[in-house]
């Protein structure tokens, strides 16, 4: 499997906060950043594919939608009521 570098430039607060956290997890920065990187694509690659399993369903007529307008409007009614 290729690797790929690359350098990356933090402020200087993120940065110390890095360093604090390497130190306190007895860990290297780039341990803690592939960590991160790699929690950052499970969790993007999984929101994708529940927004594309939605718009099937929506396409094929599984899930219905409505303008967000008539949604808050209506929100607003049963709110109101309740109160």
């Amino acid at each position: 499997m290729a690797q790929l570098m690359c350098g990356l430039k933090f402020d200087h607060e993120t940065s110390d906060k890095f360093h604090e956290l390497a130190r306190l997890r007895d860990q290297c920065i780039s341990y803690l950043i592939r960590g991160a990187v790699n929690d950052l694509i499970e969790k993007t690659a999984w929101q994708i594919v529940e927004v594309e399993k939605t718009l099937e369903d929506i396409d094929s007529g599984k899930v219905s939608t409505r303008p967000l307008d008539d949604f808050l409007t209506e929100a607003k009614e049963i709110l109101s009521k309740q109160s």
